[in-house]
């Protein structure tokens, strides 16, 4: 009996994956009964859902005069399926200080994520420039990265605008002294340099 070994399966969203028939793959024979008449099955049954991880299946060929083999296949059962994000922040604004820059907040409390088997409290999640760097004014994109257990990551872009929210500062005011008004002595507005 032969046929191609490992054999490696992806998990479905439920973490769990279907056992492939693989009778159709081996190749049997046997002394007196023809090949086409041995009896083959698989166990588990395929179609059978098994967890994540490795697994045997055992193949067993029957003659006719009732004598049997048997022969194990590796099963190995994957997650290839990256976390999903449910929630996260996409769009924040932070005010620039007096130098012009901004502090870049920590999202990571904001985001809401979920995977197919890796519980959503044991997911892995970080952001890059990390929460406390400081950032010119402008438009910048924090990247977060959620990880599962098996490797497998998904990003999400966040839109941070450092805002220059303060206005300008007077420093000096001079004027003429020619075009001072002689009842008031103001400076006309227009004056103003």
């Amino acid at each position: 009996m032969s046929m191609t070994l490992p054999l490696t399966v992806s998990v479905a969203a439920n973490c769990s994956a279907a056992v492939p028939s693989i009778v159709a793959d081996v190749v049997a024979s046997d002394n007196c009964t023809p090949a086409n008449q041995l009896s083959l099955s698989q166990s588990p049954a395929a179609g059978s859902s098994v967890a994540l991880g490795a697994h045997v299946i055992t193949v067993t060929v029957l003659d006719n005069a009732g004598n049997s083999a048997t022969a194990n296949v590796s099963l190995n059962v994957v997650d290839t399926t990256a976390p999903t994000v449910v929630s996260a922040p996409s769009n924040i604004t932070v005010s620039a200080t007096s130098t012009c820059e901004g502090t870049v907040p920590d999202v990571l409390p904001d985001v809401v994520a979920t995977d197919n088997c890796t519980a959503a409290g044991a997911l892995t999640v970080s952001q890059s420039p990390a929460a406390g760097t400081v950032l010119g004014t402008g438009t910048h994109t924090i990247t977060v990265t959620i990880t599962d257990a098996a490797g497998n990551s998904t990003t999400h872009h966040v839109t941070l605008l450092v805002k220059d929210n303060t206005a300008p500062v007077t420093n000096s005011i001079t004027a003429t002294p020619n075009v001072l008004s002689p009842p008031n002595k103001s400076v006309p507005t227009n004056e103003i340099v």
